[in-house]
């Protein structure tokens, strides 16, 4: 049932961690997800308003820009689509 679900998915995994990039991505890809990665705060704000996300999975605490001021800039311009928060 979850899979039927989430199968097709548009996600964005918002990550400084190569180690918890392949996790996400992998179990993501294996519920039937297309995943994208982005590798900080500042990057992951760019993908997430210039390409098409179902969600965005954004790390807390990230290098260059972190996932608290990413998000406050999503929603200052007007994102309204899911972001997930996730830390260690």
């Amino acid at each position: 049932l979850v899979d039927r679900k989430l199968r097709g998915k548009n996600v964005l995994v918002v990550e400084d961690v190569p180690e918890n990039q392949l996790l996400l991505e992998t179990i993501l890809r294996n519920h039937g997800m297309s995943v994208s990665l982005a590798s900080n705060g500042k990057e992951g704000f760019d993908r997430a308003l210039n390409e098409n996300f179902d969600v965005v999975l954004m790390d807390v605490q990230m290098p260059i820009m972190d996932g608290y001021t990413a998000v406050q800039n999503l929603r200052n311009q007007n994102y309204e689509k899911p972001i997930i928060a996730m830390t260690a």
